[in-house]
């Protein structure tokens, strides 16, 4: 049914463009507010780099016919002044801005989405870009170019600022299908569908470029009403069509699709669980609701449209969290609101306490969290309970942690059974997306033999130390305890002292301890490591470099990072590492002990420890012969030795290459000792 508009059409759709700018304008602001001001440089260079192709910025790639160009692209003082901090060396070309200005404009919109400029946002918070684009006006060799220029970018951001950004080209015409780039193909696309437009129109900020029309349309207003709106802009001479992109219109989800939606969010919680929490808790509530309810996006338009755009406290998380609150509160599931409501305080990352309140300047993260508290009626025992969980102990943490996932799974299994009731039949998810996401949750959840188990977390960071103290008690290095703690504990005895608190991992074997905190985000390459006085061989410096090591070698733990073309053929072995005479004498020639790391394509890593070095390398040459790698110059790239550094270095690399030489035909493997 088409929407009653007062007045004409034409002024309704413009008054709409409006309200959506200011209302986009309020969400930037916001987002400026909370991030470092480190970040907020890089934000605001992002449209320039995507604009220019030019030798003196990052994202430059070497052939005239690179696409770049952002429709209506614009270059406000304060984006000139961030690119003149971060490339002071570019001061003449910045000066001269309109030399290096494409002649065309490939990218039609470039849009934000997720947490940026919400409640939810902190310091840490990614930023994923729609690159809106018309596949049609590529060729080949510019697609691969252009694709390069955005992994430039991304990886400049990364290296030189720390800020995670990710590019997703998005084609406009596959996306009104609610097909996005390779999401048929990769990342579980048919579970997604809709789902994905409505988190995009629900929390989208326009960075550059084009409105995506949906935003100026009617709340809820059907597909043909949309379509003769839509080609009302297309010929009324006082609406500029080029101000419009037509990523498609969204009004309702069919139950068929939430099935694969809510296997996706459970793949997700891998990664971010918290965030996958709200959203399974969304499906829930969308498909136990005595009748459909109305798109949490079209519930946010509403809003904006109902408030001229001016009410600051219109935010997408907020609306999605209270939204949930309400489901739960419904079927008085008093268990789950307490789960979500802690989770949440904790996501938001604003401490409460007497001294706020007391604060005349809130920002509005603080004045929701006060806000919220005064709802929920929080006792402070309570409160100052959440504000120290970085200082809980790994045992909580963990069960924090089980927690939301428990949650994830009854809650599949919940929705599963509604699904059943109220949509029988065919679900839209294809086999092969059941089967990767289906084989991710085995890697995950599944424990077997010799496998580092994946520490349920209701954080991403949920243990990401900053200091990490190494500690072992045992006068005799054959029966060491080694102990992880948590802070820096060298001007303190932990064997005198109760340091239960801060305790994260025990084990006899150190190597072990390593690997699980590496693969588990105990720690990142920022962590300061200490070591107490021990009756081994190793050093702080050894620990240090195996931990770089790992890092550089193994590709990133992320279950979403897993290939799909892997998760649908059997599993096997894909990376090793080794390590040979961690705790030998450094005098030692002679290989003495050897230690497997091993990541499958499944996701799962394995440890194996020999004091037998002949079986241990035995071992390896077979794991090797596994990897199946035709082009032997690629093996450097699938396994790597580490051997602590003395001047038996060399000698310790040379020998286990020279065994896997003998073992699998290769003349020589100089790069396995990195």
């Amino acid at each position: 049914m088409f929407l009653n508009l007062t007045g004409s059409k034409q002024k309704t759709l413009l008054k709409n463009k409006e309200i959506f700018l200011r209302f986009n304008q309020n969400r930037l602001n916001l987002a400026f507010q909370i991030m470092p001001k480190r970040t907020a440089l890089v934000f605001r260079a992002i449209p320039f780099l995507l604009h220019v192709n030019h030798q003196d910025f990052p994202g430059y790639v070497d052939n005239p016919a690179t696409p770049s160009g952002i429709k209506n692209f614009q270059l406000p003082q304060e984006a000139l002044n961030a690119l003149q901090v971060l490339f002071p060396q570019a001061k003449r070309t910045l000066a001269k801005t309109k030399d290096i200005m494409p002649r065309h404009h490939f990218i039609r919109s470039l849009l934000l989405m997720g947490s940026i400029g919400s409640i939810a946002e902190t310091k840490s918070s990614d930023f994923d870009y729609w690159v809106c684009i018309h596949n049609e006006h590529f060729r080949h060799t510019w697609m691969e170019r252009f694709l390069k220029k955005l992994r430039l970018i991304e990886l400049w951001a990364e290296k030189e600022y720390d800020v995670e950004v990710h590019f997703f080209p998005t084609d406009v015409k596959k996306a009104r299908k609610d097909i996005y780039g390779e999401a048929d193909k990769e990342s579980a696309g048919s579970s997604q569908a809709k789902i994905l437009k409505e988190e995009l129109y629900r929390t989208i900020i326009l960075v550059m470029g084009k409105i995506p029309i949906w935003w100026i349309m009617p709340p809820g207003v059907g597909d043909s009403d949309y379509e003769k709106l839509r080609k009302l802009i297309k010929t009324d001479k006082n609406i500029e069509e080029d101000h419009f992109v037509d990523l498609g219109n969204l009004f309702e989800i069919s139950y068929k699709e939430l099935s694969g939606a809510a296997l996706w969010q459970i793949n997700k919680a891998m990664d971010s669980p918290f965030k996958s929490v709200l959203k399974m808790g969304l499906l829930e509530g969308h498909i136990g609701a005595r009748k459909q309810p109305e798109l949490l996006c079209t519930t946010m338009k509403q809003k904006v449209f109902e408030s001229e755009g001016k009410k600051l406290s219109l935010d997408p998380y907020m609306i999605m969290f209270s939204h949930v609150l309400r489901y739960y509160q419904s079927i008085k599931n008093e268990y789950v609101l307490d789960l979500l409501r802690k989770c949440f305080y904790i996501k938001i990352g604003v401490k409460a306490n007497p001294e706020l309140t007391k604060k005349k300047d809130l920002g509005f993260k603080e004045r929701a969290v006060l806000h919220y508290i005064k709802q929920w009626e929080w006792k402070l025992k309570n409160i100052e309970d959440l504000n120290s969980y970085k200082e809980w102990d790994s045992d909580k943490v963990v069960r924090l942690g089980e927690e939301v996932h428990t949650f994830m799974k009854k809650t599949f299994q919940n929705i599963t059974k509604l699904l059943k009731e109220k949509s029988p039949g065919t679900q839209l998810i294809t086999k092969s997306d059941r089967t990767i996401l289906g084989r991710k949750m085995l890697a995950f959840y599944t424990e077997k033999p010799n496998k580092l188990v994946n520490l349920q977390k209701a954080f991403e960071d949920g243990l990401l130390q900053d200091d990490l103290t190494f500690h072992t008690s045992s006068g005799k290095s054959e029966n060491m305890n080694w102990r992880l703690y948590r802070d820096e504990l060298r001007r303190v005895n932990p064997d005198q002292q109760d340091m239960g608190h801060k305790l994260l991992m025990q084990n006899s074997d150190l190597l072990f301890i390593i690997t699980w905190m590496v693969f588990n985000k105990i720690c990142d390459l920022k962590t300061r490591f200490h070591l107490t006085l021990n009756p081994t061989e190793v050093g702080l410096g050894d620990i240090q470099r195996l931990v770089k090591e790992l890092f550089d070698f193994f590709p990133s733990f992320k279950v979403s990072n897993l290939a799909n073309e892997d998760l649908l053929a059997k599993d096997r072995k894909k990376y090793i590492f080794v390590v040979v005479n961690f705790f030998s004498d450094r005098g030692k020639w002679d290989v003495e002990s050897v230690t497997l790391a091993y990541l499958t394509t499944w996701g799962e890593l394995f440890y194996e420890s020999y004091d037998n070095p002949t079986r241990g390398i035995d071992t390896l040459c077979r794991y090797i012969k596994e990897l199946d790698i035709k082009n032997k110059e690629k093996l450097p790239e699938h396994v790597r030795v580490f051997a602590p550094k003395g001047h038996q270095y060399k000698s310790l690399l040379q020998s286990v290459n020279k065994a896997i030489e003998k073992s699998i035909g290769v003349p020589s493997l100089p790069a396995l000792s990195k």
